[in-house]
């Protein structure tokens, strides 16, 4: 993990959720914060893989402290239909 020294200081834990989620809290000047990055399932996976993968967050976000501030960043968007693009040359 790379991060700048007053990262590094003010980093209480981390932890690896799974491949796809990372969560990792920080002290700052007036309450906690806690970001949970993700890498969401595409519209190409199995419903049970996206609903598995939704569930799995919803469970990270449900054990976040009540008081931290909650910062969720990640890929969250999903492939929906074709994409097709019109370059003219």
């Amino acid at each position: 993990m790379l991060m700048s020294g007053n990262a590094t200081k003010a980093l209480i834990s981390w932890k690896l959720v799974n491949e796809r989620i990372i969560t990792s809290r920080f002290y700052s000047k007036y309450v906690k914060t806690t970001m949970t990055q993700i890498y969401a399932r595409t519209e190409d996976s199995s419903e049970e893989d996206k609903d598995d993968c939704c569930e799995q967050l919803q469970t990270v976000i449900n054990t976040i402290p009540k008081h931290d501030i909650k910062v969720i960043i990640g890929d969250l968007n999903a492939k929906v239909g074709e994409t097709t693009w019109d370059v003219k040359r």
